[in-house]
């Protein structure tokens, strides 16, 4: 019996390993939930690579149902629950934009008639502002004018063209003047529409009578027909021109067979003595000998010695205007003729032929158009004069 003695190890060693391979394959039949990974070792290649709900949700971006999603947020894209997953929420904060004080806040553009009315709010220190403007589709903004108010208006505008706007304020910082940033930016645009309307008033010689009227976006009648017709080409004459001497008005039509359209509205100044009732234009003179030495440009000759001409002048120079005259336009104050400013009666002297007719009359019945406003001055030469340039 010793001498098989040798062999009692190895045979114990087989049969302890028999027994352990025996043990094993009746647990893993038992319960085979217990070894994952050897469960997915038989699955086939097809079914591995798809998302289910038994798959981890490593390799599931849709396992919404997994309970191990939430402390896998990484691998789960779609983990809205998840704060990691969420790059709203992993993104820094937005920056607050730095907001220069002294920029201006453009709260106001209209376009009113044939202007823009701008207004902003008042900056402390600052003691200037300047205005920028560019047309619709225009590339950048350029500075049309300087003021030390908060509103501007700008009557360079031109009809049914888009206008926008920014402001900037110069203030002193140490002893330098400094220029804000931009202020915010406001746009309009300079609408204009037209409408026939039956003259109601009683006192007009145009009682009856149709007149053409234009109109901004807000409704409000345009009393500059000039911006509207610079040179009139569509509307040439035959022209009308009438004289209202209670109100020191001169509105010139354009005659069409059904109605009128008013081309131009002058301020002037008539004399007690000026005659009414209907005339027609005769002879005119670039420069006029008038009573006591003055001299007159762009005269027309209406009746007698009364005629349409320019503020007086003390030469025949237009830089010698007698600036006090000027300054009286729209009263009545002239010594029997018509005065107007010079552009004007440039106008007038270029456009109305002899024959042209003419009515003076007496009316406090309102006009189509409102009278308009004087700048007073205090140069020595017409301002609206097309042929003078004063030196810089």
């Amino acid at each position: 019996m010793k001498k098989y003695n040798f062999l009692i190890f190895p045979l114990a060693f087989v049969l302890s390993f028999a027994l352990g391979i025996i043990i094993f394959d009746k647990a893993r039949s038992d319960s085979p939930t217990k070894y994952p990974y050897y469960v997915e070792a038989q699955a086939s290649p097809e079914a591995s690579s798809l998302p289910t709900d038994d798959a981890t949700p490593v390799a599931s971006p849709t396992a919404d149902a997994s309970p191990v999603a939430d402390v896998t947020p990484l691998a789960s894209p779609t983990a809205d629950a998840t704060a990691v997953a969420s790059p709203s929420s992993t993104a820094p904060p937005a920056a607050s934009p730095v907001l220069d004080p002294y920029a201006p806040e453009l709260f106001k553009v209209k376009a009113r008639e044939l202007t823009m009315k701008l207004s902003w709010t008042k900056v402390k220190k600052a003691n200037q502002y300047q205005i920028y403007r560019k047309k619709k589709n225009g590339k950048k903004f350029k500075k049309i004018a300087i003021t030390q108010d908060t509103t501007f208006v700008d009557e360079t505008v031109l009809p049914r063209e888009t206008y926008s706007y920014k402001i900037k304020s110069r203030y002193k910082s140490g002893k330098k003047n400094v220029l804000s940033s931009f202020s915010n930016e406001k746009t309009d645009k300079i609408s204009v529409l037209s409408k026939i309307k039956k003259i109601k008033a009683k006192g007009s010689p145009l009682y009856g009578k149709k007149v053409k009227l234009f109109y901004d976006a807000y409704g409000h009648v345009i009393s500059h027909p000039e911006k509207l017709f610079p040179s009139a080409p569509s509307l040439k004459g035959p022209y009308e021109i009438y004289v209202n001497k209670s109100k020191n008005q001169v509105l010139i039509y354009s005659r069409k067979k059904s109605y009128y359209v008013p081309v131009r509205n002058y301020l002037c100044s008539v004399g007690p003595i000026t005659p009414t009732g209907s005339y027609s234009l005769g002879e005119r003179y670039r420069w006029r000998s008038l009573v006591q030495g003055y001299q007159g440009q762009w005269s027309v000759r209406i009746t007698g010695h009364f005629l349409f001409h320019s503020v007086p002048y003390y030469s025949a120079n237009p830089n010698n205007l007698a600036t006090a005259e000027y300054n009286k336009l729209g009263t009545t104050c002239s010594h029997g003729c018509i005065r107007m400013q010079a552009g004007a009666c440039e106008w007038l002297y270029r456009n109305c032929p002899a024959g042209t007719p003419v009515r003076l009359y007496f009316s406090s019945a309102k006009e189509p158009l409102k009278k308009p406003k004087l700048v007073k001055i205090q140069t020595t030469y017409d301002p609206t004069d097309p042929e003078y340039t004063p030196r810089s």
